[in-house]
């Protein structure tokens, strides 16, 4: 079984889905789509640290070849509607290459979710719970991007983040009120679209 993650910057998988791809029991590999020359390595320490294969695109319109040469069962990608340009036009483009190769009868088509990078999701309907051990390797993968860290401190941000997503996942999954509780300390937040 494949994990597939599609980030559309260096930083965006450890940022947004890294403790969903330390819990993956499989292969785990994610696809870079704009890399700059020094941010390269810094991607390839952060997924030594969270288990993955780094594979990265010279051009965007790579991805949907890419993405049916690695199988994977599950796609990770950027929400649709997140704030930053280039997310929603990578989002864009994994939902076409998923959602229109599953209409065709000989295809496989691939699970898909869709995780918060730049933006909260709305109304997410799946949870990767973790505690502090994965928050330590998530922390070490992001700080691994020593040139986006050193502009702010996305370790701890994410830490906060993370902390506030699970306080308020429970109601979101089994509804406000229902006597909903926390699953663990840490939460990322998905959206099924399939």
């Amino acid at each position: 079984m494949r994990l597939v993650v599609v980030a559309p910057h260096p930083d965006d998988d450890a940022i947004a889905c890294a403790a969903a791809m330390m819990q993956w029991k499989g292969d785990v590999f994610t696809i870079y789509c704009r890399t700059y020359p020094r941010r390269t390595q810094e991607a390839v320490n952060a997924c030594r640290a969270l288990g993955s294969n780094p594979v990265f695109l010279s051009d965007l319109r790579e991805l949907p070849a890419v993405l049916k040469a690695l199988k994977p069962a599950l796609v990770l990608s950027p929400h649709p509607l997140d704030e930053h340009y280039f997310h929603k036009a990578v989002s864009r483009k994994v939902r076409k290459a998923l959602l229109d190769a599953g209409r065709k009868p000989a295809s496989r088509a691939s699970a898909l979710w869709e995780y918060e990078a730049w933006s909260p999701l709305a109304a997410p309907d799946r949870a990767a719970w973790f505690g502090e051990a994965i928050m330590r390797r998530k922390a070490k993968a992001i700080s691994a991007h020593r040139s986006q860290c050193s502009r702010k401190p996305w370790p701890m941000l994410m830490r906060c983040y993370n902390t506030w997503r699970a306080a308020v996942m429970p109601s979101l999954l089994e509804g406000h009120g229902k006597g909903a509780k926390q699953k663990a300390k840490y939460c990322e937040a998905f959206k099924v679209v399939r």
